[in-house]
């Protein structure tokens, strides 16, 4: 009595099993779980590392067999319902609703000591929505992009609003350059002028050369001889052109 009770609660918790709202009888099943896995091996190492790979393919083997004066037809049904494309409904005795694919054919099986029953082997995989590859913005390189655009963008708006004044100044310095080396080499040709000397040692006393003759007076003061004259005339002119050389760099400069 015990052992009937058992029984009968144990084929109450059993659903009955299908295939694409076919039924059919099952007399053996199989599952199988787990990891996916990826292993390891390295050279002189007795340790391997196993890389978890994510959850692995969940697949369902029956053994099973569809009984009755219309077993043929049921087997017909069956079979089509193999050859349609997609995933379907599985009905799992133990673990109810499952969408899975059909892996490979079912295989039916006629024997004559089952009478009016046909064997089946089917296998099947748990199956889930598709996924496709999507686009994605590579931040990085548009950051990349904007940034270079705005350098740009502020490089033409300087330019467009300071253009006008840098062009103007540039004529302007170039302007003076070129004034003060004008001004500079006509300074230093007045410093080279032979009349200077002769002005400089006018009215002095002493030998003057081809250059001064008759009563002189004199433009330089402390001056009492036609020598110190000379050398007063020499370092001035030497300033002359020094001061000249160093107005047109600082110009240039600018």
């Amino acid at each position: 009595m015990i052992v009937e009770e058992l029984l009968l609660s144990w084929l109450e918790q059993l659903q009955p099993a299908s295939w694409r709202g076919i039924p059919f009888a099952v007399e053996r099943s199989e599952t199988r779980m787990g990891r996916r896995t990826a292993v390891h091996e390295y050279p002189y190492r007795n340790e391997v590392w196993v890389e978890d790979l994510g959850r692995g393919v969940r697949g369902y083997s029956f053994y099973g067999f569809v009984v009755g004066d219309d077993c043929y037809q049921q087997e017909q049904a069956l079979l089509a319902a193999a050859e349609q494309p997609g995933p379907g409904i599985l009905y799992h005795p133990t673990l109810g609703s499952r969408t899975v694919c059909l892996v490979g054919p079912i295989t039916t099986e006629q024997r004559v000591d089952r009478g009016r029953a046909v064997g089946l082997r089917m296998e099947f995989i748990e199956s889930g929505d598709p996924v496709y590859p999507s686009g994605s913005t590579d931040t990085q390189a548009a950051v990349t992009t904007a940034s270079a655009g705005a350098t740009s963008a502020i490089t033409s708006d300087f330019l467009s609003g300071v253009g006008p004044a840098l062009t103007e100044g540039v004529d302007v310095v170039t302007a003076g350059v070129a004034a003060s080396g004008s001004m500079s080499g006509e300074v230093a040709a007045l410093g080279s002028d032979p009349g200077l000397v002769l002005s400089a040692v006018t009215g002095l006393s002493g030998n003057y050369g081809r250059y001064a003759n008759g009563n002189r007076t004199t433009l330089l003061t402390g001056v009492t001889t036609p020598e110190q004259a000379i050398g007063r005339v020499i370092t001035a002119r030497t300033g002359i052109t020094n001061a000249g050389a160093l107005t047109t760099q600082l110009a240039g400069n600018l």
